[in-house]
């Protein structure tokens, strides 16, 4: 691999994978400035607030979905909350996306919000 990176004047390796990089490689971070998502996602607290105190009736099922996705959320263990982010596409894999803890209504009303206006929870 090394003789033939030498050929090239310069090579990019990708910061996580240590992979060459072939070009047209483009990676975008956003930082959103802090408390943006409490302050977008404020009126959905009431919705969020009542979800939460309806373990039985919401855990394991569906709460929001588009034409693409579903939001599932689980009381985890009998603990504490989470959000799995499913593809419609049944012919499709799962991916693995890391598991979205719930610690309050709050964070839940910010998840709700970015999934209704961004696509998805993980933005």
């Amino acid at each position: 691999m090394e003789k033939i990176a030498k050929k090239f004047s310069e090579v990019d390796y990708d910061e996580h994978s240590g992979e060459i990089l072939a070009g047209c490689n483009v990676y975008v971070h956003c930082q959103y400035e802090y408390g943006i998502f409490k302050d977008a996602a404020a009126d959905l607290l009431p919705v969020a607030e009542m979800v939460l105190s309806n373990k039985k009736k919401y855990s394991g099922h569906a709460i929001a979905d588009n034409k693409e996705k579903s939001v599932h959320i689980i009381h985890y263990q009998g603990v504490q909350w989470t959000l799995a982010e499913f593809e419609k596409d049944k012919n499709a894999a799962y991916k693995y996306k890391p598991t979205y803890w719930i610690n309050s209504a709050m964070d839940l009303a910010i998840a709700m919000w970015r999934f209704k206006n961004l696509g998805t929870i993980y933005a």
